[in-house]
């Protein structure tokens, strides 16, 4: 009797272990690396069925598996917005942002892709949808299936510079909040869903703000205090997203309508179209708070051209007229729309009656 050969059992052993061994799947995969962009338009084709299916959710707690997938690579150099433009769809596509290729794997063994940073939903041909503004940096786009069925598609990647709001179209709120004083700024009284931003004079943003709550699609912003300086607010409707240095990008077609802006000492009311925002600045610093001082005129003043300049304690946000007397018995009415200037105002009267002995001016509200 031949003695037996051991290494047929571990052979037979490591076959089993090979047979048993989960297939894993990897990390993303590019198919495609367009490189570095800047401004432009850029066209791409790909059919699914030629992708990987390394990502089933794009969110660990994502309840949709999709299928095979394409993925894109660039790299911008400079800050650029980013918009995707469907031109052919075969199938059902989703389109995803991505800052990495690593996946994970969910507690029901599903893999999803932990570098998503936003996602696109194009059904019908041309519809364009923006990913919003992107610093520089390298940058993912996974083109999956939503209904796992491989399929082409044609899209167009445009990338533009983002305009910054015209600082010197500001509305000016005045001085309305003295230092170390807490205070909010809130848009209750608007009837659309608004947001709220706010930077400082160095376009540093600050702070911004979606709703107050659940219930509540206003916006508020509540401040403990500011330092002394110079600060400028964005109203804008629902999906607009502030950025530092002034930039704002509102891609909600439907929200609009009128507008109420309150801060402290005052309110302003208008109407804001669809994608609009509004800029307004204000002013922080000083002991007292604003808005304690009676309506009187501070300062008056006669220009070399003859003219009155008048300067006097107003609030934020309110209307007034200006009357002038040669006897302080008969007055004429002079202007009765002066928008306050914040907490104070200027008001030149260009055409006085230089002839005249005495010119009394006086300030109310109308």
């Amino acid at each position: 009797m031949k003695a037996s050969r051991p290494y047929h059992l571990l052979s037979a052993i490591a076959a089993a272990i090979m047979c048993w061994s989960p297939i894993l799947q990897a990390d993303l995969v590019v198919n495609q690396d367009l490189g570095a962009l800047s401004a432009g338009t850029v066209n791409i084709s790909h059919n699914t069925n030629l992708g990987a299916n390394n990502s089933d959710l794009y969110s660990s707690f994502g309840s949709h598996v999709y299928g095979n997938e394409i993925v894109l690579k660039f790299t911008i150099e400079t800050r650029l917005l980013l918009e995707l433009t469907s031109v052919t769809l075969t199938g059902d596509h989703d389109f995803f942002l991505l800052d990495r290729l690593t996946t994970a794997t969910t507690d029901a063994g599903l893999r999803f892709a932990t570098g998503t940073l936003g996602e696109i939903w194009l059904d019908f041909p041309p519809e364009t949808e923006s990913f919003g503004l992107l610093e520089p940096g390298t940058y993912y786009i996974s083109a999956d299936s939503y209904d796992e069925i491989a399929a082409d598609f044609s899209i167009n990647l445009t990338l533009s510079a983002p305009d910054q709001l015209d600082i010197p179209s500001a509305t000016p709120l005045g001085r309305i909040v003295a230092l170390a004083t807490p205070f909010s700024i809130d848009t209750l009284g608007s009837i659309f869903d608004s947001e709220l931003g706010i930077w400082d004079q160095n376009g540093n943003l600050i702070a911004s703000n979606d709703d107050i709550d659940g219930d509540t699609r206003q916006s508020r912003i509540d401040f403990t205090e500011l330092e002394e300086g110079t600060y400028y607010i964005g109203l804008g409707a629902y999906d607009t997203v502030y950025h530092p240095d002034f930039i704002v990008t509102a891609t909600d077609d439907d929200e609009s309508g009128s507008y109420q802006l309150n801060y402290p000492g005052g309110s302003l009311s208008g109407t804001l179209n669809a994608k609009e925002v509004r800029l307004f600045s204000f002013e922080a610093g000083g002991a007292t708070p604003p808005g304690t001082q009676p309506l009187a005129i501070s300062e008056i003043s006669r220009g070399n051209n003859g003219s009155i300049n008048i300067t006097f304690h107003s609030l934020p946000g309110k209307f007034y007229a200006v009357d002038i007397s040669e006897d302080l018995i008969t007055w004429l009415e002079l202007d009765d729309s002066v928008i306050s200037g914040g907490t104070n105002t200027d008001y030149t009267h260009s055409t006085p009656d230089l002839a005249a002995r005495n010119l009394f001016y006086r300030i109310r509200e109308p």
